[in-house]
């Protein structure tokens, strides 16, 4: 399997956007995203989402869709979903926390679902703690 970075240069290859391209529409320097391509330096997990969303691949949209799969987390079992929620969270090495738990809290945050907007406030008091 290919290394992270070689995957996410062949995917700015295939859109036919040089290096620089990339860089400017996720606002990061073209010298930091070609040390990141060569394997020399890592950009950091907010860089990197930039990086993904200019290439059109929506991490809180994949996120969000892979704890549903996972947890089946809906309005009417938010509890469940939470505890769930918690145990992948347990599993995030080497992952900032922070920013995944936010990208979710965005992106679950637009439900109008009282509930829901409760489980947001539980799970991320509890997550920060781990």
């Amino acid at each position: 399997m290919l290394p992270l970075s070689e995957n996410i240069d062949n995917l700015r290859k295939l859109s036919n956007k040089t290096i620089s391209q990339l860089a400017d529409d996720a606002s990061i320097s073209a010298a930091a995203l070609g040390k990141f391509f060569s394997g020399k330096t890592d950009i950091g997990a907010s860089k990197l989402v930039k990086v993904l969303d200019s290439l059109e691949i929506n991490i809180p949209g994949e996120v969000t869709q892979k704890l549903r799969e996972k947890t089946g987390l809906t309005d009417s079992d938010s509890q469940r979903g939470e505890d769930d929620l918690l145990l992948l969270f347990t599993h995030l090495d080497g992952i900032d926390k922070k920013i995944v738990l936010n990208t979710l809290v965005k992106a679950l945050s637009k439900s109008k679902s009282k509930a829901l907007q409760d489980a947001i406030k539980r799970v991320k008091a509890r997550v920060s703690k781990l």
